[in-house]
């Protein structure tokens, strides 16, 4: 359903203004048109062309505002479709700590420089169940300890204990 672009409660004189200034005609051509048979001053026409032009100008930054608004929706929208779910982060993480799914490696050789895909190397793996870790809290801190004297304010250390190396 369209909108009216009739704008309600004003005078009807005003009205015929905005909507004439909507179809494209300038202030002269609307003085001329309006100002004799009207019978009023120029001045008076003058202050009718201007409420007419902040109606215009208010239409125009709603409707504007209503674009940017649409438009902001469609890139979140767009942006949440690109972005991975934390399952399929942990999902692809997986896949390359057992060696299944194949990454990209760049090869210096003395042709040049090449990208093979290959199965993931063992750094490869470590580096993946490291970050896999890191998402799910393993490294958090484990104890803090609070140090200040009195009228001091207390100082915070967090102490991080990492788990012992697997010796694979």
């Amino acid at each position: 359903m369209t909108r009216s672009t009739k704008p309600k409660h004003i005078d009807p004189r005003i009205q015929l203004v905005y909507l004439d200034l909507l179809a494209g005609q300038s202030n002269i051509d609307i003085m001329a048109k309006y100002g004799q048979s009207w019978g009023v001053a120029p001045r008076t026409m003058r202050r009718y062309v201007a409420k007419a032009e902040l109606l215009v100008q208010k239409m125009t930054e709603r409707t504007r505002e209503t674009a940017d608004l649409a438009r902001i929706d469609e890139v979140v929208k767009y942006e949440t479709r690109r972005t991975l779910s934390r399952e399929e982060k942990r999902e692809i993480l997986a896949k390359i700590a057992m060696g299944e799914l194949e990454v990209e490696k760049v090869l210096i050789t003395k042709t040049g420089i090449q990208r093979v895909m290959c199965k993931p190397d063992h750094a490869d793996r470590v580096k993946a169940i490291d970050l896999e870790n890191k998402m799910q809290g393993h490294y958090a801190a484990d104890r803090i300890q609070l140090e200040g004297g009195e009228g001091m304010a207390p100082i915070i250390n967090i102490v991080t204990v990492l788990p012992a190396p697997d010796p694979d």
